[in-house]
Parts: structure tokens; C-alpha cells; sequence
């Protein structure tokens, strides 16, 4: 692994605060490559290193104006994707967890909601966002894969996924609530049945 001047960083981290997208730029192509075998020494599963990385520099943009410049910015990173990683190890193992146990219920009654929400997900994001969505998870494409076939910074394909990722979470979020609402109705008529019928 690289050895880094953590100066450097600093004076990065330091312009990203200030609103430098440049800066960030720079920073991402710095930092990258250490930042990423960071990842992979400590993830389980190697399949989760772009999603950690998405959401280290999606925390130095977030939290750039509150780092000490003082301090050591590789540290700082390091620390954030070190316990980024670790989160994700526990999230993998209550994701298996959760699919061994008796709530994966394959029901076909459920496949219209299922194909309602794709339709209704789809329709909030505009064209360059659906076709990125295709190319990374139809495709197979990696982000550093589609930078380069778009001749941009690798850095514009991580902001253009990580503006995606915040549409969905909140189009989730109103989902759930929804979900919550079908399964109380679901479980009433059950309960419904069995005390009635």
C-alpha cells in the first residue's frame, strides 16, 4: 500500500469544506486506491467494497467542515472506513440471519406490490439515473468500469449513485410505511379467519 502525505489530505479535506468539487476530485483519486485494500482487509465479503467506499467519501463530502485540521486526515479515513466496514460485517450476518429464518415466504400474492414499487421507483429518477442503475446491477459494470467508458472522474459516477441512493432511501422510507399499513391489514384478516371462520 501507498504511502500517503497526510499534509496533503488535510489540505483536501480542507478545500472539499470550502466547496471544492476539484478538490474532492483529487482527494478520491488520492486516497482511492489505499482507502479501497483498507476495505478489503477487513470486509468478509469483498462484494460490499464499493458500497463501503461510496459511503466513506459520501461522509468526508458530509463532514469536511467538522474535521480538525490539526489532526491526521489519513487517520480520520481510515477510522471511517475501518467502522464502516466493521457495520457492514454485522449487517451481513443479521441479512443472513434474516434469510435462514421462517420471514423469507416466497408468496405470490405479494409479486404485484413487489412490481408496483419497481414501477413507482423507477418513475422518480430521470433517464441518466435509470440507465446508471442498468449498467451497475443488469450489466454488471463496476464504477471505475463506467467512468472510464464515459471518460469522466471516477469521483462524478460515485455522486451521480450516491444522489440516486438518496432518492431511494426516501421513496423507501414512504414504502414502508405502506408496507406496514398492507401486512397490519394482512395479519387482521388472518386473525380475522381463524376466530370467525
Amino acid at each position: 500500500m501507498k504511502q500517503l502525505d497526510y499534509k496533503k489530505i488535510n489540505h483536501y479535506i480542507k478545500q472539499v469544506a470550502n466547496g471544492n468539487e476539484h478538490a474532492f476530485d483529487k482527494l478520491f483519486e488520492y486516497t482511492y486506491k489505499n482507502m479501497e485494500s483498507i476495505a478489503k482487509y477487513y470486509l468478509k465479503n469483498k462484494n460490499s467494497v464499493e458500497d463501503v467506499l461510496l459511503e466513506l467519501y459520501k461522509k468526508i463530502l458530509l463532514k469536511a467542515s467538522r474535521f480538525d485540521i490539526k489532526k491526521n486526515g489519513y487517520n480520520w479515513m481510515y477510522t471511517i472506513i475501518k467502522n464502516l466496514a466493521i457495520d457492514e460485517n454485522k449487517k451481513d450476518i443479521k441479512v443472513e440471519y434474516i434469510s435462514n429464518s421462517y420471514y423469507e415466504i416466497e408468496d405470490k400474492s405479494f409479486q404485484p406490490l413487489k412490481t408496483l414499487i419497481v414501477e413507482e421507483l423507477m418513475s422518480i429518477l430521470n433517464d441518466k439515473e435509470k440507465e446508471l442503475l442498468y449498467r451497475m446491477f443488469w450489466e454488471g459494470y463496476t464504477i471505475k468500469e463506467i467512468a472510464e467508458m464515459d471518460n469522466v472522474p471516477i469521483a462524478t459516477i460515485y455522486t451521480q449513485r450516491t444522489r440516486i441512493y438518496k432518492k431511494m432511501k426516501n421513496f423507501y422510507q414512504n414504502w414502508i410505511k405502506i408496507a406496514k399499513l398492507f401486512v397490519y391489514i394482512v395479519e387482521a384478516r388472518i386473525w380475522t379467519q381463524k376466530n370467525y371462520m
